[in-house]
């Protein structure tokens, strides 16, 4: 059988889409930034984190706003479009990045411990 010019691309997206989307658990996450893109300082978008991270993990918030509703709407928008999603790793953290737009962005940086193997990888 030759399979030279057969296309593979909708046998591909249709696999694809038959694999369980992957999930980030609010639980897992210590802080999310949602804004524009650049160094991610702060100075272009805000840090949310829930409360019960910032008693648990205090040392990792920095200076993230306690708020459960700002973390919750950003983990939603990442869950929502989870395929678009890229993974990676940071100073003793996983990170999930969506791009928004071509200048907006919502990144959730996640415990070690959480498994986001399903998250593709940053390339």
């Amino acid at each position: 059988m030759d399979l030279a010019g057969f296309n593979f691309a909708p046998v591909v997206a249709a696999h694809l889409a038959s694999l369980p989307a992957p999930h980030l658990s609010l639980s897992d996450v210590i802080r999310v930034y949602t804004g524009k893109t650049g160094c991610l300082c702060g100075c272009r978008g805000r840090y949310y984190t829930t409360k019960e991270m910032a008693e648990r993990h205090p040392e990792l918030i920095n200076s993230a706003s306690v708020s459960p509703s700002g973390a919750a709407r950003a983990v939603a928008a990442i869950n929502a479009s989870s395929r678009a999603a890229r993974r990676s790793e940071g100073l003793g953290e996983h990170i999930i990045e969506l791009a928004v737009s071509e200048t907006k962005v919502i990144v959730a940086y996640v415990l070690l411990s959480a498994d986001v193997s399903a998250f593709a990888e940053e390339q």
